[in-house]
């Protein structure tokens, strides 16, 4: 007999800066990979999608505009920041077909509720928005 799949929480960081009850109770789960320890020492997820085009420009962040939020989530919060670069339209993580963007993943160790991980995506989401704010070039028309 197998055991039923594990689980760990996917929590969606705009969801979560929202405050809005029913969505913070929907957090939804997908299966992990299996693991020798027990259940109490899975993972929380928290992951944002940023768009690589925009309406008037493009957002392409180098991997190294990452390292410092990397370094101040492992030491501040023992998580683990992990930046998917989506180059191509597609399908990934067995989510809907999206157009190029970064999937921003900050995996915490053990089960957060949603109201546990609120601390650090309020202090997370402003330094994303400054990353992404700085290398995001927006194409100004020439006048004519």
């Amino acid at each position: 007999m197998t055991a039923p799949p594990r689980v760990s929480p996917h929590l969606s960081l705009p969801h979560l800066l929202s405050g809005k009850p029913q969505q913070l109770s929907r957090a939804c789960t997908t299966p992990t990979r299996p693991r020798s320890y027990p259940t109490t020492s899975m993972a929380t997820h928290i992951a944002r999608v940023i768009p690589k085009e925009i309406r008037d420009g493009a957002c392409e962040i180098p991997p190294a505009a990452w390292s410092d939020l990397g370094l101040a989530l492992r030491r501040d919060f023992n998580a683990e920041l992990r930046v998917h670069d989506h180059r191509e339209a597609g399908s990934y993580h067995g989510k809907p077909p999206r157009e190029p963007h970064y999937y921003v993943e900050i995996v915490l160790p053990g089960m957060l509720t949603p109201e546990k991980a609120l601390p650090l995506v309020q202090y997370v989401g402003p330094i994303i928005d400054e990353i992404v704010a700085k290398y995001t070039n927006i194409d100004v028309p020439h006048a004519r």
